[in-house]
């Protein structure tokens, strides 16, 4: 009985001991794997960030582009010239070619896709503090709705002081109503039909009203007209967003091409953060009022454009800018505006 006693004594400490040496290893491997994650992280964290913000950087841009050439990165065959871009016909010849939202998502990830690696070629700043970054093609899936949602596959091999860690997946998200946008071009595109060859301005009016938009026809020859909706405040506080589109129509009686107001072409033009901004806008007519759509200035009465931009507003921006005689006579212009933000050299440290 007594050497029964002492067998079992002697199992007991052996169970402790491998308890012991159980806690102490996983102990062990997980303080290793903590030190190596957070090691990991210190490697990724400033490369990761410079990331993120050229993506927020990337989609507000592809956004502007794709909303003001209708809802596509490249333009269908059946598209008109306008202000040096190309504008895709929803109505041609009694025809309707609006895309879906499937294809306007698709066009808004192909953006994303091309553009995106010309913002992060800047990454080569990183070297400069001993980082070696390389990068593969990004591949994107974005869901458009009430809320933009994109997600990122981009593989990135980060190395710095002997050590290399990898980045592969960002995600995106933006509050960004675009059904709204979607659902009144539909709701347009509806009475539109019900007369394809006639421009519903009355009905237009009344749908810009109820839904907080403004717009802008140009008849850019005998036949042709480009839509132009207005939305403030929908992309930035400070930005008017433009979503154009084209009707082609069976017009016999031409419509009058001399125009009482003409603006004269506006160049790209580049601003300053923190430096005053002046530009003559100029126009042919008599008793001419300037107007400007957009919340970073105003124009005044005779043209003249001064202000100085903050580092916040930084960007690219398209203005509408107006110019109506006494007779209600009217002719506008985009103002393609980008704004400069001056900035140090970055400092990385670890």
């Amino acid at each position: 009985m007594k050497k029964g006693y002492l067998n079992r004594k002697s199992q007991v400490t052996v169970f402790v001991i491998l308890a012991i040496v159980i806690v102490i290893g996983v102990g062990a491997f997980l303080f290793l794997n903590n030190n190596k994650t957070n090691g990991t992280n210190e490697i990724n964290a400033p490369v990761s960030d410079y990331v993120q913000l050229c993506i927020e950087k990337t989609v507000n841009e592809g956004l502007k582009t794709i909303m003001f050439q209708g809802g596509y990165y490249n333009s269908p065959e059946k598209s008109t010239e306008y202000f040096f871009t190309k504008i895709p016909y929803y109505f041609y010849l009694g025809e309707v070619n609006i895309p879906d939202k499937k294809t306007i998502e698709n066009e808004l990830s192909e953006y994303i896709q091309n553009e995106l690696p010309s913002c992060t070629s800047n990454l080569s700043v990183f070297e400069n503090q001993g980082y070696k970054v390389n990068l593969e093609k990004p591949a994107v899936k974005t869901s458009l709705g009430k809320i933009i949602n994109m997600k990122i596959k981009y593989p990135i091999q980060v190395s710095f002081e002997g050590k290399t860690s990898y980045l592969k997946d960002f995600s995106y998200s933006k509050e960004f109503d675009f059904d709204k946008i979607y659902n009144i071009i539909n709701e347009f595109s509806v009475e539109h039909q019900k007369n394809p060859d006639f421009v519903p301005i009355g009905y237009l009016s009344i749908l810009a009203k109820q839904n907080g938009f403004s717009f802008n026809l140009n008849y850019i020859s005998d036949a042709e007209v480009v839509y132009s909706f207005i939305f403030n405040d929908l992309l930035n506080r400070n930005e008017s967003l433009f979503y154009n589109f084209a009707g082609n129509y069976k017009w016999e009686t031409p419509k009058p091409l001399a125009k009482a107001v003409q603006i004269e072409p506006i160049l790209y033009q580049t601003a300053y953060a923190g430096k005053e901004f002046n530009y003559q806008v100029s126009a042919k007519g008599d008793n001419l009022q300037f107007y400007d759509y957009t919340g970073l200035f105003d124009i005044d009465s005779n043209g003249k454009i001064k202000f100085t931009p903050t580092a916040e507003q930084s960007g690219t921006y398209e203005i509408l800018i107006e110019a109506e005689d006494d007779s209600g006579n009217s002719d506008n212009s985009i103002m393609t505006l980008h704004i400069e933000k001056i900035t140090e050299e970055l400092n990385i440290t670890k």
